[in-house]
């Protein structure tokens, strides 16, 4: 498909003629009806009410006019950057990132890059930890930041790590173990209903609890979160148990409880990963400055000096 025919059916959307669409790009009122019958056979269903007088949107071709801007707004901006990088001699690094985790050095980061390399341009991603596997893999991206307790990632890439972190419970504060024990072992951890987090989105915290808990209190977790907000809404309201580090600790504040987890080992490191084409200036650039975030990490971060 060639990308103007979503120029020109976005354009359509937006004037309700393919007469007007046609004088705008310059060709026959065919070819738009052409182009137009060509994106709805790849989508697969009908985007324009046609009559003698009006074009409008179906329902179907109010959701591709919502993506294609999306995808266009993406494509433009691929093009500037491109433009950038060749005409003032830039080198470009793509980096994708787990949000998350990159939330406590991500600006630190891209600041120190910016003041110590201006030459090196970045193209920060946030990806879902599937697709950052995927893209990592397929050199989609240059570098990876995430957590190594995901083998698809920690087992065969370069690295460099940032900083270390620990897995805690949360719950809610009038929790009989908040208020009695404050922290909890294996055996407490087989009888709670648990959170668990979604796969797709938190792969490796989800394998990390597959490995702590045992099938039966799998079994019994009957719920799911895909993002931090609904974890605290679940946690405060529904009496459910769930693992979340110390950088997400502090998007809690006040209003959870978080017990530590006393027989287990816990701890996670958060690193950059390249693949192995990942070279020369881009690379020695974002390999140093990662590693003076790791310097600087408690400084920012002084609950990070704290032991699982």
């Amino acid at each position: 498909m060639d990308i103007r025919y979503l120029e020109e059916f976005v354009h359509t959307a937006e004037t309700g003629s393919f007469k007007q669409t046609a004088a705008h790009f310059f060709v026959s009122r065919s070819v738009i009806s052409r182009h137009i019958s060509a994106l709805e056979d790849i989508a697969g269903a009908r985007l324009f009410v046609r009559d003698r007088h009006t074009v409008r949107l179906t329902d179907a071709g109010e959701v591709f006019c919502r993506e294609a801007k999306i995808v266009l707004r993406d494509w433009n901006t691929a093009l500037d950057r491109v433009r950038e990088v060749s005409e003032k001699k830039l080198t470009l690094v793509r980096m994708g990132y787990l949000r998350n985790a990159a939330r406590p050095i991500l600006a630190q980061f891209i600041r120190e890059m910016n003041r110590r390399y201006p030459d090196v341009r970045l193209s920060p991603v946030c990806m879902e930890h599937h697709e950052l596997v995927r893209a990592l893999a397929e050199h989609n991206v240059d570098l990876a930041l995430a957590v190594n307790i995901s083998p698809e990632l920690s087992g065969g890439y370069r690295s460099t790590s940032i900083y270390k972190d620990h897995y805690t419970v949360v719950c809610a504060k009038d929790q009989r173990l908040a208020r009695e024990k404050g922290w909890v072992d294996l055996d407490d951890l087989r009888g709670l209903p648990l959170l668990i987090p979604d796969s797709y989105v938190y792969g490796g915290t989800s394998s990390f609890i597959k490995d702590v808990v045992d099938d039966e209190t799998m079994a019994i977790s009957r719920a799911f979160y895909s993002d931090a907000d609904i974890l605290t809404l679940k946690v405060e309201t529904e009496g459910l148990f769930a693992f979340s580090s110390t950088m997400n600790n502090i998007l809690f504040r006040d209003r959870l409880a978080v017990l530590p987890i006393v027989d287990v080992d816990t701890s996670f490191e958060v690193s950059a990963f390249y693949h192995d084409d990942f070279a020369g200036e881009g690379f020695e650039a974002c390999k140093s400055v990662f590693e003076w975030c790791n310097a600087h990490m408690k400084e920012w971060q002084p609950s990070l000096a704290l032991e699982p």
